[in-house]
């Protein structure tokens, strides 16, 4: 998923400004706001236009503009790492789940310095939307839906939960596992059921618990396991990782999905494995193809339009891919996160399972190979790495005790599976656990699932729903027959 913010910078002196003094900037903000600029847009009803400088030196400054001002002026105390917002609320009661469309930058300013940021408006805030596929994939089970949360902390059962009547009409083979937002605000989200090829993206202006409309933008003959938008190109890259593993491209304003506007990197540059699944009907935990699945592959954006791939052939790969680039160019750079001496990867190899680009970081969501025996033998963690060259910076929310998110570590992660879809200054991760101490039985192993808000200026822990350590009130990636 893309979380980037698409900003161009022009730097400028001037000597016919009015200063207010000798250690003040001048920032000029286009936003691009004229009726040209947003021709072929659909965005909903805004209310204002806010700017926000926040520093670590000096106060806050926030002014506010009405919205038939594109150009917008705002000196700010001079200095380094200087946070630029510029945030436009949505309207109240606007069909939409972004709450505020805008950007943000960090720029140090130089004193009577002055700075032009020429700024692509996208979703900035949104709802917390997260995709539950629910009881091992299986259709019959009836507990996959998208929940929709307005603000945080949740109490338990207090979102939305879309299910597939929710829509009009209902959505056939409804397993959503990945979604994102288009510059719109428009959300798009993919379909896997389990060893099929009814993998499908659908995209709707707002999910709601009743009467959501929607288009079936994509419909293929295989599994979506994960979706990414880059936004200011209008392109949609999605995984389909059945019986002929591939990475996909499209036009997002072509809804007839011509195949000949698919761009098809299967095979040229990257060896995916066919889709990852464990069949726990046999005697061992080894991969294998069965019944039960359990997918992994993560797919993100950042903002000049490069694609992050995690996954790769055996679950361990992390790729930075510019798919701008011919056939044998395209891969920027590739780590093996085999080779980062992780804890206890020689008996639980660690596997990738989801990542996001924020700025100059890549995170990645890890953990070792799932044990469903024996569940004290898990390990997860959030990998923090550099986005130029994928050079590890550090690990974040390791439990050395391992096992699932008991009480007593529930700042830890225990098997983190996805980065929810969230637009804003956290992140939001769907950890899976099982309780330890109980023998192999489906119904132990959503005892503990929840979601985990993480803090990604520092990967700090910030909470979690359910927080009290409730049990059972999500399902999330279950493996098993709810029998």
């Amino acid at each position: 998923m893309y979380r980037g913010f698409l900003l161009g910078i022009l730097v400028l002196t001037s000597c016919a400004v009015e200063w207010g003094g000798s250690d003040e900037s001048l920032l000029r903000l286009d936003l691009g706001l004229s009726s040209r600029s947003l021709a072929g847009r659909s965005l909903p009803p805004l209310k204002h236009i806010e700017v926000i400088v926040e520093s670590p030196d000096a106060p806050l400054v926030r002014k506010e503009f009405s919205l038939n001002e594109s150009q917008l002026s705002v000196r700010v105390p001079s200095g380094r790492q200087r946070i630029v917002t510029v945030r436009l609320p949505v309207a109240d009661g606007a069909a939409t789940n972004v709450l505020a469309f805008g950007a943000r930058k960090t720029i140090d300013l130089y004193p009577r310095q002055e700075v032009a940021l020429n700024l692509f408006v996208q979703p900035l805030e949104t709802q917390y939307l997260v995709a539950d596929p629910g009881k091992h994939y299986q259709a019959s089970a009836g507990t996959a839906k998208i929940l929709v949360m307005n603000a945080l902390p949740a109490s338990v059962g207090s979102w939305q939960t879309i299910q597939d009547t929710s829509f009009t009409p209902a959505i056939t083979n409804y397993r959503p596992v990945t979604l994102d937002f288009d510059k719109d605000g428009r959300v798009y989200f993919g379909t896997d059921v389990d060893n099929t090829t009814n993998g499908r993206i659908h995209r709707t202006t707002e999910l709601k618990a009743s009467g959501t409309s929607y288009q079936t933008f994509v419909n293929v003959s295989g599994r979506i396991t994960a979706l990414a938008i880059d936004r200011k190109k209008d392109l949609l890259y999605y995984m389909d990782l059945y019986s002929v593993p591939a990475l996909r491209k499209l036009n997002i304003n072509n809804l007839a999905n011509n195949p000949a506007t698919v761009v098809d990197y299967m095979h040229t540059d990257i060896t995916f494995a066919p889709y990852p699944i464990v069949d726990y009907a046999n005697s061992s935990d080894t991969p294998s193809f069965g019944r039960y699945s359990v997918g992994r592959a993560g797919l993100a954006v950042d903002e000049e339009g490069m694609l992050y791939m995690a996954g790769g052939s055996q679950g361990d790969q992390l790729i930075k891919f510019n798919p701008n680039l011919g056939m044998g160019n395209r891969i920027l750079a590739q780590r093996s996160i085999a080779n980062l001496e992780l804890p206890h990867a020689n008996a639980h190899p660690w596997t990738i399972m989801d990542i996001e680009v924020l700025g100059d970081l890549v995170y990645v969501l890890a953990h070792t190979t799932v044990q469903f025996r024996d569940p004290g033998n898990n390990w997860g963690s959030l990998l923090v790495f550099r986005s130029d060259n994928l050079t590890l910076i550090e690990r974040k929310l390791y439990n050395p005790a391992g096992g699932s998110p008991r009480t007593s570590d529930r700042d830890k992660l225990a098997a983190p599976r996805r980065f929810a879809a969230v637009l804003g200054r956290k992140l939001m991760v769907i950890d899976e656990g099982g309780k330890d101490g109980y023998s192999f039985s489906p119904i132990f192993f959503d005892m503990f699932n929840r979601l985990v808000f993480i803090d990604p200026s520092n990967g700090s822990y910030l909470g979690a729903v359910p927080e009290d350590g409730n049990t059972g009130v999500f399902s999330f990636f279950s493996n098993f027959y709810n029998c």
